[in-house]
């Protein structure tokens, strides 16, 4: 499948600019000068090599990073809502909240789909309600660690495609309570996790304890076998020092920091001295 590229929407801006006076090929090099080319030729290159540079983004889209094209498209966001609370329906319904709200979304990356003007970008955000006072807790939030959405760019507008919202990953804050709660019921002194943390990532002690207040997960198969365990790299915000954040993000590709298989079971690893 062919993936549209920004030269596709500069070669289509420019055949709307052009008239009896001005050829296409003319109005393509001032719209690379204009974007801080030289010429049309740098932009083609850069186009080869780079199709997220800022300049060949703004050229084609009118803004260079992409990532912030929900903050500045306020329609956007307001659809956004009801995409999610249309498909979260079942969830809200399981909870003792109400009033929900996307909380602390973050794009993450994007790329170009297959189709003219298709972007899709990289979320992630927490999906917060109010508890409801007199009513039996289950869950107020469900964590949103990896989604992917649609959005067309076509005559200067952006809209939603066709089923934009794809959700990969979520968990609610009641479904991390016991995982946690089982997880350290099982290994107790926090102490022996940050050993096992700072000999797995190759970290220093005093590193691996700026992670122990992270919850670690437990990657299952649909039989509930666990085959491996990672961090959510969405956590290490607000969370850990600048200097780890940048060498975690360095050493591990987003959205997770794995560890190996077992790691943590009890029989096999190598670093617990077990009681």
């Amino acid at each position: 499948m062919t993936t549209f590229t920004p030269l596709d929407l500069i070669k289509s801006h420019a055949k709307k600019v052009k008239n009896e006076k001005v050829k296409h090929s003319k109005a393509l090099e001032k719209i690379a000068m204009c974007n801080d080319f030289n010429d049309f030729h740098e932009l083609q290159t850069v186009n080869e090599s780079n199709q997220k540079d800022p300049r060949l983004l703004k050229a084609a889209f009118g803004i260079s990073d992409l990532t912030q094209v929900l903050e500045e498209n306020d329609h956007l966001l307001a659809e956004l809502e009801i995409l999610v609370e249309d498909q979260l329906s079942e969830f809200i319904a399981s909870t003792n909240a109400s009033g929900f709200f996307i909380d602390g979304l973050t794009v993450h990356d994007f790329s170009f789909g297959g189709r003219f003007g298709l972007v899709i970008l990289e979320i992630s955000f927490d999906y917060t309600g109010e508890p409801i006072p007199d009513k039996v807790f289950s869950a107020t939030k469900l964590h949103v660690t990896s989604a992917s959405l649609l959005l067309i760019f076509t005559d200067g507008v952006w809209t939603f495609d066709d089923e934009p919202l794809d959700i990969k990953n979520a968990e609610s804050d009641q479904e991390i309570d016991w995982k946690q709660q089982e997880y350290f019921d099982e290994y107790g002194d926090s102490s022996r996790i940050e050993e096992i943390i700072a000999e797995e990532l190759g970290i220093t002690l005093e590193e691996a304890q700026e992670l122990s207040d992270l919850e670690i997960h437990a990657r299952e198969t649909s039989d509930g076998l666990v085959v491996g365990y990672y961090i959510d790299m969405n956590d290490l915000e607000n969370n850990v020092s600048k200097p780890l954040k940048k060498k975690l993000e360095l050493n591990h590709s987003w959205p997770m920091i794995e560890f190996r298989s077992h790691i943590f079971d009890t029989e096999q690893s190598q670093y617990i001295d077990w009681p």
